[in-house]
């Protein structure tokens, strides 16, 4: 066996020359032989975080607490964070306090947990901190990866909604053109604000800027491809599929290293067909073991989404996956709902699964079941079924934006107009004596609600629209209201609208051409113009006293007083007294022919996208 000294010189050696595993090797034979050596301590749990070896340096932590000096403080709960240990790692930062602010690089690790935990308020704090503590620091490269890191809080933020225009944030740092990762992130915070057009004009620069830093064209390609795909399902939100389409079927799937990435562009493609075999979705997709080995790396958006298409794959092919830890609570009361209402989701057919569920909600009541039952119902076309499912929830339920809007929508497809106006009197009945409106979904829903219905109820829209608007303006609110002809307070002074005219003299130069105007029509708002009739010039043989001929109206060769010119022979086909040929029918018996229209040929049906 190897003197310790020995040893040590080996780890000098593999440690200069970046030789991870062998400076592992070397130094975890140290620590095996020497429990309490700080140094080999030390070198083990560096080399097994540099080897992305995260659960070994766990336990060399837990087994060797003797060789831990306190100084590794970092390294320890930066192991906690990449094995996703949370529940861990926050009892640790409670712990620590404000001594987290005291180190910089422990404040760097909790405001990303934070993020990634989804406390994009205290996340975006703490980067504000180490922004501000970094920014007097000339050319410091660590405040462009503070500015990158600020904007991936603020974009996911935006789409979240926890960042929205009623609680606005704009980033610290300035905008920088010189790095695409800004740009990118620019663009998604421009996305959450649904500025569409500016997210995409930022998205072609950031590829621009992509392709200029990476001109190797495997890095170019890992590089610029979650750009591209962030463009494609920009242009799937605003409803251009085909160019959504164009793009991500533009992409060599052999060539992609990164097994999320691959994993999006599926999903995003399978979203765009139309999905006739669900097993055969969640086969190609390679549900659920491709979500658990990622889901470390899923931020919350991609994780609800994941798992709600799993779940709903799921369901379709009568598979219950209520139990699944990384659905959210609300989706696993859904389907245990489905559980408890005795569907046999891999034996019951679609309208057994209607009928079971929409029993078990009107006995229970219960938001998450009735919302269940309300889709399966919407499933097999029952509108009326989902109506009354929905309806006989508790107001606090019943009355959420969601719940109101499903209904709303429900009425207007059975052509309800009655049951559409008792739920929004029962709507403004409950947000008619609030004042505050922070959620601003909730805001929006009211906002919409109120246009809606302004020309029915008019005075309870308009009490609603002046809430809102009283706390927080809002622009098409405002011109709603302004155009209310009963609210004179809003209307100019008279003298205000007429200051500096002098009206004889406008009077006196506008009688004489107001006098030449056309008679306006009240009713119709159209000018009425004088028909002019003019008079018909006769011809110079008309004779007054003479009758017309009788026979005016027959054909030249068919009257009386026809005498064919000399020279001449008489056709035997003239229809006095003669045979009359097929000719001859078709002239009398027949209008011109107009011109005979091609056939139309069948246009072929342009597939859709699938």
């Amino acid at each position: 066996m190897s003197s310790l000294n020995e040893l040590f010189k080996k780890l000098e050696v593999h440690s200069a020359n970046e030789e991870h595993q062998e400076v592992f090797d070397t130094s975890y034979e140290i620590l095996k032989s020497s429990p309490h050596d700080a140094r080999a301590f030390r070198w083990t749990i560096v080399s097994s975080i540099n080897l992305d070896q995260y659960l070994t340096a766990l336990k060399v932590f837990k087994n060797y607490p003797q060789a831990d000096t306190g100084d590794l403080l970092l390294e320890n709960l930066y192991v906690y964070y990449k094995l996703n240990l949370n529940k861990e790692l926050a009892q640790h930062f409670e712990d620590l306090g404000d001594k987290v602010n005291e180190n910089k690089g422990l404040l760097h690790l909790k405001a990303q947990f934070l993020y990634r935990t989804g406390d994009y308020e205290a996340a975006l704090s703490h980067y504000h901190e180490l922004i501000n503590a970094t920014i007097d620091e000339d050319e410091d490269p660590e405040v462009l990866d503070l500015s990158v890191n600020e904007r991936a809080i603020l974009a996911d933020g935006y789409q979240v909604g926890v960042f929205n225009r009623f609680n606005s944030k704009l980033p610290l740092t300035p905008d920088r053109e010189d790095t695409y990762d800004l740009i990118f992130n620019e663009a998604l915070i421009h996305l959450g604000l649904k500025n569409y057009s500016k997210s995409l004009e930022l998205l072609d620069i950031a590829e621009d800027k992509c392709k200029e830093a990476n001109p190797d064209e495997e890095d170019q390609l890992n590089e610029t491809f979650p750009i591209r795909l962030q463009r494609a399902y920009v242009h799937q939100i605003i409803g251009e599929f085909e160019k959504a389409k164009e793009i991500l079927t533009g992409f060599d799937l052999s060539k992609l290293s990164d097994s999320l990435n691959t994993l999006v562009l599926n999903n995003n493609l399978i979203s765009l067909k139309n999905i006739e075999s669900p097993s055969l979705v969640l086969k190609e997709l390679d549900y659920p073991n491709v979500l658990t080995k990622l889901s470390p790396r899923f931020s919350i958006l991609q994780n609800n989404k994941f798992f709600k298409n799993y779940a709903k794959l799921s369901t379709q092919v009568g598979k219950n996956i209520s139990t699944n830890k990384s659905l959210n609570d609300f989706t696993k009361s859904a389907l245990a709902s489905l559980s408890k209402a005795g569907v046999l989701l891999d034996q019951d057919d679609l309208k057994t699964q209607a009928k079971k569920s929409f029993k078990y909600a009107q006995s229970s009541k219960k938001l998450s079941a009735s919302l269940a039952a309300a889709q399966l119902n919407v499933n097999i076309g029952n509108l009326d079924a989902a109506a009354t499912v929905l309806e006989i929830l508790e107001p606090k339920d019943k009355l959420l934006p969601g719940v109101s809007s499903a209904l709303l929508s429900l009425y207007d497809q059975l052509g309800s107009s009655k049951k559409r106006l008792a739920l929004f009197n029962e709507i403004y009945e409950l947000y008619s004596n609030k004042s505050e409106f922070p959620n601003i979904d909730e805001y929006d829903f009211i906002k919409i609600l109120a246009l809606k219905f302004h020309n029915v109820e008019t005075e309870k829209s308009k009490t609603l629209l002046n809430k809102l608007n009283n706390y927080q303006s809002d622009d098409l609110i405002s011109i709603v209201l302004s155009q209310d002809s009963s609210d004179s307070s809003k209307l100019q002074p008279v003298e205000e609208l007429t200051a500096g005219l002098n009206v004889d003299e406008l009077i006196s130069q506008g009688v004489e051409r107001l006098s030449k105007q056309q008679v306006i029509s009240s009713s119709a708002n159209k000018v009425v113009k004088k028909r002019v009739r003019k008079n018909k010039k006769l011809p110079k043989s008309f004779d007054e006293n003479k009758l017309p001929d009788p026979e005016r109206w027959l054909p030249l060769k068919d009257r009386s007083t026809y005498r064919p010119k000399k020279g001449k022979k008489k056709l035997t086909k003239d229809t006095q007294g003669g045979v009359a040929d097929n000719t001859t029918e078709e002239n009398f018996n027949a209008t011109p022919k107009a011109k005979q229209a091609k056939p139309a040929q069948k246009k072929s049906k342009k597939k859709g996208g699938k």
